[in-house]
């Protein structure tokens, strides 16, 4: 399939964070957070998460406002992915492993922040790619070595 990958524009923001918002509202975690409560946490986290990391996408040529797919994710000392979506009739082409490898290129393991409903169906997808769920990366809480004696352990 033909298309473009593109670091996201001004233009792009409200619609990435409310299918993002709204694909996260799905996921497991967030079916008992009451709807007032989650709406506006969402998109506050959301719009924090996107001013301190790169959102790139994959849109069609002819149209680039016409969207297939996109990450946000933070390259640094680790490789943190807070989402990566591709419309479900642009799945199965390679869409999501080409944003992968154009936002945080090869470096293994990436972070996943925020578990959508995709991801809780399908884990053999974060097994393949080398990616694992750990929202505390976000509050700097992550263990690399789950097994290291720490004096947090009991």
């Amino acid at each position: 399939m033909i298309h473009v990958i593109r670091e996201m524009q001004p233009d792009d923001h409200a619609f990435v964070k409310r299918r993002w918002a709204g694909e996260m509202r799905h996921a497991p975690w967030s079916r008992s957070v009451p709807p007032p409560v989650y709406w506006g946490s969402q998109y506050k986290t959301i719009e924090a998460l996107l001013a301190q990391s790169t959102a790139i996408l994959a849109v069609d040529p002819a149209d680039t406002n016409h969207l297939y797919g996109v990450i946000v994710c933070q390259r640094g000392q680790k490789s943190i992915l807070h989402w990566l979506f591709v419309k479900s009739e642009y799945r199965k082409l390679g869409l999501a492993r080409e944003l992968l490898a154009a936002g945080l290129g090869d470096k293994r393991p990436i972070y996943l922040t925020q578990v959508t409903s995709f991801i809780a169906e399908h884990p053999q997808l974060c097994e393949k790619h080398g990616i694992v769920s750990s929202p505390f990366i976000l509050l700097g809480t992550h263990v690399d070595d789950p097994y290291a004696p720490s004096a947090t352990t009991h």
